[in-house]
């Protein structure tokens, strides 16, 4: 064979080396491109399920929390009903001293006032309690004071409790709490 000859195989050989090389790099590109997207779809499905966690977990927060805010409103008053239940008892003694029979109408009528002072007393005890002062004081915003007064012109509805200037006439030891609460939430 001829120098020519073999020059000529080599280049045919160089080309197809070349050829080959093209390929294969087309390939090692795909595969790099490929296993690129692969990586890229993975961590879309990750941050996917993250982020559905997430938003899962949250929802789950909010539902506790309602839950939560209802069983503190359902059971907000119980600690002044706690405190009720004494007077209750007083009122329903200081009735049954008024209308005892074989007592005189005097003796009764003593009996009930002694009964309605120890309510009084029950009463004021609970507010300042609840409001943190003491009889004639004042909380500390001036939202509210304490005064036990004969009368305020209104004998009619007693008893009455006047809470920024609105006569509450005919309350009972169950509407303090309510009254303070629309007071502290400034409706009237």
């Amino acid at each position: 064979m001829s120098e020519e000859k073999k020059q000529e195989e080599i280049l045919e050989d160089v080309e197809s080396i070349d050829e080959d090389l093209s390929e294969v790099e087309g390939i090692i590109e795909e595969d790099t491109l490929e296993r690129q997207l692969a990586d890229a779809l993975a961590d879309a499905a990750e941050q996917k399920d993250h982020f559905f966690r997430v938003s899962a977990e949250f929802e789950n927060y909010k539902k506790r929390m309602i839950r939560e805010r209802a069983m503190t409103m359902k059971y907000a008053g119980e600690p002044i009903f706690r405190e009720i239940l004494a007077t209750v008892d007083n009122l329903e003694r200081a009735i049954a001293q008024g209308q005892a029979d074989g007592v005189e109408a005097e003796q009764g009528l003593s009996s009930l006032l002694e009964g309605v002072q120890l309510i009084l007393k029950s009463l004021l005890t609970t507010l300042e309690k609840k409001l943190k002062i003491k009889s004639g004081e004042t909380t500390k915003d001036g939202k509210f004071t304490i005064d036990t007064l004969r009368c305020v012109g209104a004998c009619g509805l007693a008893p009455v409790v006047v809470a920024d200037g609105k006569v509450h006439g005919r309350v009972e030891v169950d509407d303090l709490d309510n009254i303070l609460v629309e007071l502290e939430s400034g409706v009237s």
